[in-house]
């Protein structure tokens, strides 16, 4: 089951570091300036989760991966867990090179998050085939699903992404190149290609700006959506998937036979009949979601002999 709608990308707050304070320009270790404040981080959770997104993305982009410590990005992900206590899906950034991705990876297990975020990995640019091998390597290393971010020096191609298919615990893909066109062949691509995965797979509008963009992507199949929005001013909701009703719907072969495609901008939203923020559709692409318990989510069985190979990217722990 795929999320809909609006997805939340929490802030990391840390403590104020005084740049006039004497005693901090003598101390370069002090206990207190320059931590995260996980009670700060609590409350903006709760005030997250009373929105009412489909699921919390912590620790990512913007939440301040690449300025966390290994035990502050433990701290913040266990903190995570336990404010969500089991009401919606917990998502981990993890990134940076092949062997420290996977390392944070194992540790976002270990706190009990319910996926990851694969962030790009660092300042490497590489082919499509090798960002595969990336992905295949981090993924060896835990069973959590994984959504591949694409953005910056991590691109996908319409083969790259198909590979990524038959690595079974890969369960969709993030843009935030804001490329609709490349997105549409990938989107085109996964659906049309007959694996047993293809329906199932998730995509995600990644852009900093997604509210300006929700109907282009919606209208190629992409219904879900981080919201920056959401992140800095949670009762001030922005326009959502569900309130961009088409003028005149047509059909696409990119979409789901349930989904229509806008051919005009929308106008006047129609009256809501709940809130935007609402969440609609529990689950995250790929894997059940059970707001009873805990993650009920298993790794599909293997296709290998009912698909054909994946692309041969580069060794393992190389992303190119």
């Amino acid at each position: 089951m795929r999320l809909h709608g609006l997805l939340s990308f929490p802030l990391t707050p840390f403590t104020d570091i005084d740049e006039h304070d004497e005693h901090h320009k003598r101390s370069s270790h002090d206990d207190h300036d320059d931590k995260v404040d996980l009670a700060v981080f609590a409350e903006h959770l709760e005030q997250q989760i009373a929105a009412g997104p489909a699921g919390l993305f912590v620790a990512c982009g913007t939440g301040e991966f690449t300025a966390l410590s290994p035990d502050e990005y433990r701290e913040v992900i266990a903190t995570a867990v336990r404010v969500a206590d089991g009401r919606l899906p917990v998502v981990a950034g993890c990134g940076g090179g092949p062997r420290m991705a996977r390392e944070f990876a194992v540790t976002a297990a270990e706190c009990g998050a319910d996926g990851l975020l694969l962030l790009p990995p660092y300042l490497i640019s590489s082919t499509p085939a090798g960002l595969v091998g990336h992905i295949r390597y981090v993924a060896s290393g835990t069973e959590l699903p994984i959504t591949v971010y694409q953005r910056a020096n991590a691109v996908l191609d319409e083969a790259a992404a198909l590979a990524l298919l038959d690595i079974p615990t890969v369960t969709g893909i993030k843009d935030g190149r804001g490329d609709v066109d490349a997105m549409l062949r990938l989107v085109t691509a996964i659906r049309s290609s007959g694996h047993p995965r293809a329906a199932e797979f998730g995509f995600l509008n990644g852009l900093p700006t997604a509210e300006l963009s929700v109907q282009a992507y919606a209208a190629i199949g992409v219904e879900c959506y981080s919201s920056a929005v959401l992140c800095f001013a949670p009762t001030s909701p922005p326009p959502s998937t569900s309130r961009c009703a088409p003028a005149t719907p047509r059909r696409c072969g990119c979409c789901s036979p349930s989904s229509t495609c806008p051919s005009s901008p929308c106008a006047t939203p129609p009256p809501a009949t709940r809130s935007p923020w609402s969440r609609r559709v529990p689950g995250w692409p790929g894997w059940p979601w059970d707001p009873s318990g805990r993650r009920s989510w298993t790794p599909p069985p293997s296709t290998s002999g009912s698909w054909p190979a994946s692309s041969p990217g580069a060794g393992p722990r190389s992303p190119g």
